[in-house]
């Protein structure tokens, strides 16, 4: 066995030195626990144990933290995470702030850091989104609207250098993110289900990604718990049967993505159908599309009235999983009322003759005539699908007659001069005003018939005069 030469103690050292160091570097995160003092030089950060998700592979090397396993593909098995040992619950406001040098699709922070299938992170991405993707139990989706996006001058940069700063307040739970010095999002409602977990980095689809910065600053003594109920003006109380809601600073809501993206909710109230009744919603959304619910058991089974981001006003009806509807689309909304930042529907049901009245944002949209009350007979809720929705009023209101009687449902209407044109209050696609099963006025039909007649006698007696005078004249020559 050789041994080192007495004569060149410092030498051996000094090679032992170099390997011990370019060992710690490479594996101080390979599935193990690497602190915030050896984590320095190329990597600015005050948080401690970073540590690889899912044998990501994490390093640190001359340029920043990064993975070893880069594969430029874009797919959920394939999104990297490191965590560190700091842990928040929401109770305290903070600010997280993370830089990296990107060359590939998307990176950024991760404010819940479980694994690849359990997550909530805060993403810019090379198609110019500013957004916040989160993996669970439903698959990918997004727990809240997407920030503004990336100018094209931005897009066309993006490989290069970037900073994200989150900055959370606990006494509304929501956050604030800007993005290389901009704020992009502002109230960003945060999921009680993300505000339980440590903080980390995130990249996915990069050819290399390296992590230069990651603060973390604690802002105040905390707050105690808030209640968000008040912020929704409602006579009931509601529980979410699918889905992710919950009771938030913008109302009674969430974010609604992933494989089966709904969200339902069920309320106390019970109605049967026999009493007439309005029923109220106001809510804003961002994402294809919500309204309220009747007859609510769970996702296979419910009725609703929404409408979209393609302008719809419709009625869903679910059966043990088969969709239809359960009465004709009221007319399109156009797109400027579309565009509107909160929406109400208003639904006002007449039990006295199985008629309702449907508004949208203050205006009659459809009358549905013979509505069997099993259709709607249940309890009543809230529905949203592939949307960020926030409910501000879910109000139900019983009423001992109807609101505003259908009088175009049940008066005759006068004869017009042109009798193919539409009524000019009645939409194209809609019932007319007039009961559809009324007979015409037999009255009416009566006086044509007889000024028909009239004529037809005129003119008969005038070629019977013609020929007599004819005749007489010919009797003349004679």
């Amino acid at each position: 066995m050789r041994c080192i030469s007495s004569r060149k103690p410092y030498a051996a050292v000094a090679v032992l030195l170099v390997i011990m160091s370019v060992f710690s570097l490479t594996t101080c995160m390979r599935g193990s626990v690497c602190s915030a003092a050896e984590a320095t030089g190329a990597f600015e950060t005050n948080l401690n144990d970073w540590i690889s998700v899912d044998g990501s592979q994490w390093s640190v090397t001359e340029n920043g933290l990064t993975s070893d396993m880069k594969s430029g593909i874009e797919d959920e098995p394939l999104k990297y995470l490191a965590r560190t040992s700091q842990k928040i619950d929401g109770s305290k406001s903070f600010k997280y702030e993370v830089e990296f040098v990107i060359d590939g699709y998307g990176a950024g922070l991760s404010i819940l850091t479980g694994s690849r299938t359990n997550f909530y992170a805060v993403e810019i991405n090379k198609e110019g989104h500013v957004y916040f993707p989160t993996v669970g139990s439903n698959g990918w989706s997004t727990y809240a609207g997407y920030g503004s996006e990336l100018s094209a001058d931005e897009v066309a940069n993006f490989t290069g250098k970037h900073n994200i700063l989150f900055e959370y307040d606990a006494g509304s739970r929501s956050a604030t993110v800007t993005v290389d010095g901009q704020v992009r999002s502002e109230n960003v409602n945060i999921p009680g289900k993300a505000l339980g977990g440590s903080l980390g980095v995130y990249f996915e689809g990069c050819d290399s990604c390296y992590f230069t910065k990651a603060i973390y600053t604690e802002l105040g003594e905390g707050s105690d718990p808030v209640d968000f109920k008040d912020n929704i003006e409602s006579n009931m109380e509601f529980e979410c049967v699918f889905g992710e809601a919950e009771y938030t600073a913008k109302g009674l809501g969430g974010a609604a993505g992933g494989a089966n993206p709904k969200c339902l909710l069920k309320s106390n109230t019970v109605i049967d159908g026999n009493k007439s009744f309005k029923y109220e919603v106001a809510f804003t959304y961002e994402g294809y599309g919500a309204g309220l619910g009747f007859n609510v058991v769970n996702e296979q089974n419910y009725r609703a009235v929404e409408i979209n981001m393609e302008r719809h006003i419709y009625f869903p009806l679910m059966v043990e999983g088969n969709w239809s509807t359960f009465y004709a689309n009221a007319p399109d909304m156009t797109e400027e009322e579309a565009a509107a930042k909160e929406h109400t529907i208003t639904f006002i049901y007449d039990a006295s003759d199985w008629f309702a009245e449907v508004y949208v944002d203050g205006v009659i949209r459809q009358e549905i005539y013979d509505l069997d009350p099993e259709v709607i007979a249940g309890n009543l809720g809230l529905f949203f699908e592939g949307a960020t929705t926030y409910y501000t009023k879910a109000v139900y209101t019983e009423l001992e007659t109807a609101t505003k009687e259908p009088v175009e449902a049940t008066e005759a209407i006068e004869p017009t001069p042109a009798p193919t044109q539409a009524p000019t209050d009645v939409p194209p696609t809609q019932a007319p005003t007039a009961a559809p099963t009324q007979e015409p006025d037999k009255k009416s039909g009566n006086s044509d018939t007889g000024k028909i007649l009239l004529i037809i006698g005129i003119a008969a007696a005038a070629a019977i005069a013609v020929v007599i005078v004819a005749l007489l004249a010919k009797k003349k020559k004679k």
